[in-house]
């Protein structure tokens, strides 16, 4: 999960699936806390747990996996040239969409 609200959490512990793994790779407010269903944590040996700063290896394997990912472009649901950068952050900052990418052209 790459979103700065505690409110994803739920969702994204419904989509992972048993021995999977959700990483809280986003900021959130200070002071955030979420429920979290702990008897689908143990029983289905869910792992939450948060990185900061990916090293380069993890970040080469996720690049290789984007031509196997068919629905990408329904996830990317906002997209700005380098010049309307301000606007994806106004859009993040008001939950419009699922991600915002700004796109830089050759």
């Amino acid at each position: 999960m790459a979103v700065g609200f505690a409110e994803a959490m739920p969702v994204a512990l419904d989509l992972a699936r048993r021995l999977g793994r959700i990483n809280l790779f986003a900021g959130f407010p200070p002071g955030s806390s979420h429920e979290l269903d702990l008897n689908r944590v143990h029983y289905d040996e869910v792992k939450v747990f948060g990185t900061q700063n990916t090293p380069v290896p993890p970040l080469r394997k996720a690049a290789r996996m984007i031509p196997r990912l068919p629905a990408l472009d329904r996830v990317v649901t906002n997209r700005y040239s380098l010049e309307d950068s301000a606007a994806a952050y106004t859009a993040r900052l008001g939950k419009a969409g699922l991600k915002s990418a700004v796109v830089i052209e050759p």
